[in-house]
């Protein structure tokens, strides 16, 4: 008797992942341009996200924290390293570390004006009708270097 092997083909195409990372990608570009009015490209209307200074429901919120947490910041660099995406069904699911470097003062800004932190982003993507989105995505920290508070932040 034949044995049957389960259809294992990835639900997500080589263009799927290929969106994918262009939206890893826009999302730190846009915040270090400071487009945030063009987050609706990366994520969902209704995006969860978690990260340690608390939870933002929706993008309008965070667009407003992003508002309020960048002003007066010189430059931002935020860069995705490691990346790795998988099917998870219609959905997937993303694993991205991240470097971002955070400077006042004029530029190039001198390491007691730079905050650096290290992490891990946790992702949930899905397909809209506009394309591929971030339903969900959670921050967990790894390392920091500097002090935050010479960024003046206050949440």
């Amino acid at each position: 008797m034949p044995v049957s092997i389960p259809d294992s083909s990835p639900v997500l195409t080589t263009d799927d992942r290929a969106e994918i990372l262009e939206l890893v990608a826009r999302y730190g570009v846009y915040l270090d341009r400071r487009e945030f009015d063009r987050l609706h490209e990366v994520f969902t209307d209704d995006t969860v996200f978690e990260y340690p200074v608390g939870l933002r429901n929706g993008l309008p919120e965070f667009r407003a924290f992003l508002n309020k947490g960048l002003k007066g910041w010189a430059a931002t660099q935020h860069m995705m390293h490691t990346t790795l995406i998988e099917d998870d069904g219609e959905e997937a699911t993303g694993f991205i570390h991240v470097t971002a470097h955070h400077a006042v003062g004029p530029l190039p800004a001198p390491p007691e004006q730079v905050y650096t932190i290290t992490g891990t982003y946790r992702d949930r993507y899905v397909r809209t009708d506009a394309g591929w989105r971030i339903r969900r995505r959670s921050f967990t920290p790894t390392t920091s270097i500097g002090d935050r508070a010479v960024l003046g932040m206050t949440f």
